[in-house]
């Protein structure tokens, strides 16, 4: 693993006068001004700016050098803003860092300098409340502001702002502090949290997206804001992910990359600074 570029709390890991071995790494995420990484042993490391507890080791301390949270092995972790999500090799699902609007799940509001377990409680469907206990869990996604998740049934949760339908749940605005189910029966594979919009990737490999539609980021053609999951064309897809702002990406089972949404820096790569509303 190597870093580079701003370094101003140390999110780059290099503390001075610390010597590190070549260690083996499989998973890096990058936040505002902090890195959480998986070892090849699935052990949880992170450093840089820790002011709301984001690298999730008890304190508000920042670090310029690499500090293993907890003694567990994970598969997944993702970042959004100041947050942290993570996925154990029990498949359990763990959040810590900033919690405005109930980004983490957890029921509150309240920072955690700590890993908490997410969904334990109650997860609230659509139609009615569900006792779950400690649920399995395959994906998770997370944005500055909402996060998304994926059961290891397929099955498919929301939570965090919902000011733009983000959050997936039909005519509904009203944000959530705890998961709630996002559609009924569906089978999800993969999800991708944007700043203010969702996509996801159905089982059959259909591209779904929902939210805020600025520049046509939802890549259904118009600029309208979607509060429930639309589909993007009838191509099938196995990748996706958020760029900055207005710009989205994804990756076509045949292996092409297609993008759409504000072009203004040329970050859709097409050779031109014209954005598209469509793939």
């Amino acid at each position: 693993l190597w870093g580079w570029g701003r370094n101003d709390y140390g999110q780059a890991g290099l503390a001075t006068g610390t010597v590190l071995p070549a260690l083996s790494w499989t998973q890096v995420a990058n936040g505002d001004s902090f890195t959480v990484a998986i070892r090849n042993d699935g052990k949880l490391f992170a450093w840089g700016l820790n002011s709301s507890g984001q690298l999730g080791d008890g304190t508000i301390v920042n670090k310029s050098s690499p500090v293993q949270i907890g003694t567990s092995s994970w598969t997944q972790i993702t970042i959004g803003g100041t947050q942290t999500q993570g996925i154990l090799i029990d498949r359990t699902l763990y959040a810590w860092g900033t919690n405005t609007n109930g980004v983490l799940g957890d029921y509150t509001t309240v920072a955690k300098s700590s890993p908490v377990l997410i969904g334990a409680i109650t997860l609230v469907s659509q139609s009615s409340p569900t006792q779950l206990g400690s649920l399995s869990w395959s994906k998770v996604s997370s944005s500055l502001s909402h996060t998304l998740a994926i059961r290891s049934d397929g099955l498919m949760y929301a939570w965090g702002l919902n000011s733009s339908g983000q959050l997936g749940l039909q005519s509904d605005t009203l944000s959530r502090s705890s998961p709630v189910q996002i559609g009924i029966g569906s089978s999800w594979k993969i999800v991708a949290a944007g700043l203010a919009h969702s996509l996801a990737i159905r089982s059959d490999n259909t591209l779904f997206a929902w939210g805020l539609n600025a520049s046509g980021i939802l890549g259904n053609g118009d600029t309208i804001n979607r509060s429930s999951p639309v589909q993007v064309g009838t191509l099938s897809w196995n990748k996706i992910f958020t760029m900055y702002n207005s710009s989205m990406g994804a990756i076509r089972s045949d292996g092409t990359l297609w993008t759409w949404g504000y072009d203004g820096y040329g970050q859709l790569g097409n050779n031109s600074t014209t954005g598209t509303y469509s793939p």
